[in-house]
């Protein structure tokens, strides 16, 4: 007998296998399947011909034991098997029964979202009402066109940067009435989607949930909550806390984090994250170097051993080069593009159920989210130098142009004239991105 049948045996409990795969009820019943089918199958060979010896026969040989024994076996897999259909039956209702559920609470989300939306409409069109019966023609246009943009939002709309500034205390008594009817509807609004999206998120609907985030920052763009499911956070630049109208911004913690702390950077197009006292000097043809100033041609020169390269942080890059500080900035700034581009346009892999959940819970506590280590590129000016590099790595028959290096998670790259374009960058980054991400 092959291990296969000695298995299905052991498991029926009626073969030769071994006394341990056997149950309990059917200890001392030596008896093989191959016997036991011989026997069915002449049962229902005399059965069909109609043979009153089939009972007979069929225990021939047997002694009264033996014959009890195969009566309870038949009796007890009529019965497994009545179970075990039962139990398939059962459990597919259950499935259905689950589906229909989840399929009607679903609709229900649904449901009470159009109709918070719908509150809405309602709420700005009273408002606007209201700006007419007390003849303010230019803010009953600002209210129509306030009530159009939440009715059809544009596809590619982001929310903005800068905090709504509090109502203005020099207005007309009107003016600001209307302003604050406007945004207490909307800020009441913006409230019940915010825990109407808890509810889909603890109903596990992670996706629907994140969809009415949206709908969310649209309606009272300045809720916190919401904001940090985005990844953004509220930061009052010191430099612009006078400013008449300048209430806040929505940005990153990466650039929240730069621009903070008692030597605040700024984004400059040329020369990337530097402090904001040193502009003047960097246009003057001066660069920072171990405490002191130094020519850019020297630093230049400096920068050439790889040991000293560049350093270009970015949002989710960390960029080192020793081609130049323009050349590692204008790398920097297409990755960020890129990876941009890829998380708008595979969604699905990136905002992962999970990952959905983690920015909510993120949210709701308050705390901040981990901080991501940046995806590391090196840049080099020379082929040779990067062939250096990537020896090991790839075997050395092969010519690569761009590499990405799993174990260290870090990709490389170098300056090829014959290829000024960044499709090796892209197709490496992407590589990277995926396997970070």
């Amino acid at each position: 007998m092959s291990s296969g049948c000695a298995s299905l045996d052991a498991v029926s409990g009626i073969g030769q296998a071994p006394n341990r795969y056997k149950p309990a009820w059917a200890a001392g019943f030596a008896f093989s399947g191959l016997q036991i089918a011989d026997i069915l199958r002449n049962r229902n060979r005399d059965s069909r011909q109609g043979n009153g010896r089939s009972a007979t026969l069929e225990y021939q040989g047997m002694t009264f034991v033996q014959q009890c024994a195969l009566r309870n076996t038949r009796k007890r897999l009529r019965i497994l098997l009545v179970l075990l259909v039962a139990a398939l039956i059962c459990r597919a209702a259950v499935r259905a029964d689950e589906d229909a559920t989840r399929d009607r609470r679903h609709r229900q989300i649904l449901e009470k979202r159009q109709l918070v939306l719908d509150g809405l409409q309602k709420d700005v069109a009273s408002v606007q009402v209201w700006c007419q019966e007390h003849q303010l023609p230019e803010a009953e246009t600002v209210v129509q066109q306030i009530a159009e943009s939440l009715r059809n939002p544009a596809a590619d709309a982001e929310p903005p940067v800068m905090v709504t500034p509090p109502v203005a205390k020099n207005l007309l008594i009107e003016e600001q009435q209307w302003q604050l009817q406007l945004r207490h509807h909307r800020e009441a609004r913006a409230k019940e989607l915010y825990t109407l999206a808890r509810s889909a998120l603890r109903a596990g609907f992670p996706s629907l949930a994140f969809m009415m985030i949206g709908d969310v920052v649209r309606i009272d763009p300045d809720h916190k909550y919401s904001r940090s499911v985005l990844g953004q956070q509220l930061f009052a630049d010191p430099v612009r806390k006078e400013e008449s109208g300048y209430a806040g911004e929505w940005v990153s913690p990466f650039e929240k984090q730069m621009r903070s702390g008692s030597k605040p950077q700024i984004f400059h197009a040329q020369y990337g994250w530097i402090p904001s006292g040193n502009v003047a000097r960097y246009d003057e043809g001066l660069r920072p170097w171990k405490g002191d100033w130094i020519s850019a041609d020297k630093e230049s020169e400096l920068r050439r051993d790889f040991r000293n390269a560049w350093e270009i942080p970015s949002e989710h890059f960390l960029v080192r080069t020793n081609v130049s500080l323009e050349a590692g900035l204008e790398l920097s700034q297409n990755l960020e593009l890129f990876h941009r581009w890829l998380q708008q346009n595979f969604a699905a892999f990136f905002d992962t159920p999970q990952a959905l959940q983690d920015r909510f819970e993120v949210a709701v506590q308050r705390t901040s989210a981990r901080k991501e280590k940046p995806m590391e590129v090196h840049y080099y000016a020379t082929r040779d130098e990067y062939q250096k590099q990537v020896r090991g790595k790839v075997p050395p028959t092969v010519e690569t142009n761009g590499l990405y290096w799993q174990p260290d998670r870090t990709s490389y790259f170098f300056a090829n004239p014959d290829h000024k374009d960044f499709s090796t960058l892209y197709h490496e980054a992407t590589h990277q991105i995926l396997d970070v991400a």
